[in-house]
């Protein structure tokens, strides 16, 4: 795992898997725009589709070490 504890920042909205569900291309992965702002300067951006496993293949992963329960919060990396 890669994270700061006084740099990890969520939000301004947070949305549940299933809302999620509409959005996903025929590999899996969500085609939804995100960006990366540092005090209102944009400093990368991206698709989702674009990362190279799916949340899914992540939370695999990450379960392999750990113990994954709801409420966790697994960040995909910046964008």
């Amino acid at each position: 795992c890669k994270g700061k504890d006084t740099a990890t920042t969520l939000g301004p909205y947070l949305v549940t898997a299933d809302e999620l569900e509409p959005y996903r291309d025929c590999e899996g992965f969500l085609r939804l725009a995100l960006t990366a702002e540092v005090n209102g300067e944009k400093v990368g951006e991206d698709l989702l589709s674009n990362m190279s496993w799916t949340f899914e293949e992540m939370t695999a992963y990450a379960s392999r070490g750990t113990r994954v329960v709801p409420g966790d919060v697994l960040g995909s990396g910046t964008c």
